[in-house]
This record gives structure tokens, sequence and C-alpha cells, in this order.
């Protein structure tokens, strides 16, 4: 398995996204409510909460390794989303309200679950592709059809290429917390989402952050040692 830099997608992110967006009496409201036409890329500045904290109040409600963490646009409001591989076996998504620190959610996959999703967006991805040769998912095809460049870093920590993300959750070394913190040291500025990435089977975090400045900046940081491996512009 081999992600891209960015946000591992799994079946229940595109669950519980899709659940918390939708009006609904009862829905959930957070206590920082977003102008309609926020970037995300701003998200970052709107959070009271920095992305540490945030992880932190994950790991306690759901013990585990952290595979992505991140700022989403909820029903109009501002939350953390988490999704951990849990040490019970099953992943969860834990939602934190990015103002308060309220966790306003926690649900949970298991694997064979998990990978039932995988494959049903797998093709629905693929029907959009062929539907639409100018969609995103078509862009994702053509570009998994070229010649495999291989890994864009090599880490310390190695997990089997078809490791899923339980075993992915159990593999680093080095904690989330002195990954954010070793991304920092690099590259000042506020987290903005942190992603735990197998390349090719090479593990690091792959951590976003927003600088004064406003540009985006992604640091990958070796998953077993801590060392940098590369800094990329964007996120």
């Amino acid at each position: 398995m081999t992600p891209g830099i960015g946000r591992i997608r799994i079946g229940l992110a595109v669950l519980v996204a899709a659940a918390l967006s939708m009006p609904a009496k009862g829905a959930i409201r957070g206590t920082i409510k977003l102008p309609a036409d926020m970037d995300e890329h701003n998200f970052a500045d709107a959070a009271k909460l920095p992305m540490e904290t945030a992880a932190k109040i994950a790991v306690k409600r759901a013990p585990g390794g952290i595979l992505w963490a991140g700022l989403e646009n909820l029903d109009g409001f501002l939350f953390y989303s988490v999704q951990v591989a849990a040490r019970d076996g099953t992943i969860k998504m834990v939602t934190i309200d990015a103002g308060s620190g309220k966790v306003t959610g926690v649900e949970s996959v298991t694997m064979a679950q998990e990978k039932e999703l995988a494959a049903k967006e797998a093709t629905d991805d693929a029907a959009k592709a062929k539907a639409d040769p100018g969609s995103e998912e078509a862009r994702k095809a053509k570009q998994a059809a070229q010649p495999d460049p291989g890994p864009r870093f090599h880490s310390s920590v190695t997990v089997p290429a078809d490791a899923d993300q339980i075993a992915l959750g159990r593999s680093p070394k080095l904690s989330v917390f002195a990954a954010m913190a070793a991304a920092r040291i690099n590259v000042a500025g506020r987290i903005a989402s942190v992603s735990l990435v197998s390349d090719h089977g090479n593990v690091y975090f792959a951590i976003t952050v927003k600088e004064k400045n406003g540009d985006m900046t992604l640091v990958a940081v070796d998953a077993g040692n801590g060392q940098v491996l590369g800094t990329e512009p964007g996120g």
C-alpha cells in the first residue's frame, strides 16, 4: 500500500464526514463558525486549539497510533478529525471541536469493513474517471498508470508494501508528537495536518505546516529516528 503524501483516506473518513455535514435535527455545532468562502488552507489560523493538543486528546480517548489528523469544515464549523489505529484492532475517527477541545464523536470501523468500503470507493472512482475524463478521479487514474518512480523518501522504519492500516499505525518507533516537534524545528508555523505514510514500505510522517507568511510546507519526518527526510512546498 503506497498512499501519496497527504490524507490517508479510509472508508470511515468518508462516512463520518458525510454524516456530520448533513443538515439534520441535532447536528453537531462547534464553537468556531467558519465563513462560507474560507479556504481550507486558512483553517489552521482559525483553530484555537493547536494540532499537538488535539492529537493528545484523540489518543487519550482512543489509545493507539495516529494515521491522520487534520482540520475540517463539518456543517459550517471547524473540527479536528483524527484517525487512530486503535489498540483494539479497529480504526477510530475522533472528532474534536477546534475551539473548545471537546470530543464530539468517536466512530469505529473494523479492517474488514474498511477493506470493503475501500473497494467500493475504488470502483466508484473508476466509474467517475471513465464518465468524466477531466475529473480529479481521471487525473489520479492517469497518474497511477505511469511507471512507478519508486519511493520519494527512504526511512529507517519499513513495513511490507501491502501492510494494512493497523500494522502501519503500530510501526513507528517515534511518537507523532516528537515528529511534529521535529517538523516545527525545521519549518516554523502552525501544523495543519499530519499523515503517517507508507511509501513503498518506507514509513514516515508527512506533516503540513502553515508558515507565518501563509506558505504551506510539507515536512517528511522519519518514523524511526526523527530525521527530517525532506521538505516540499504545498501540502
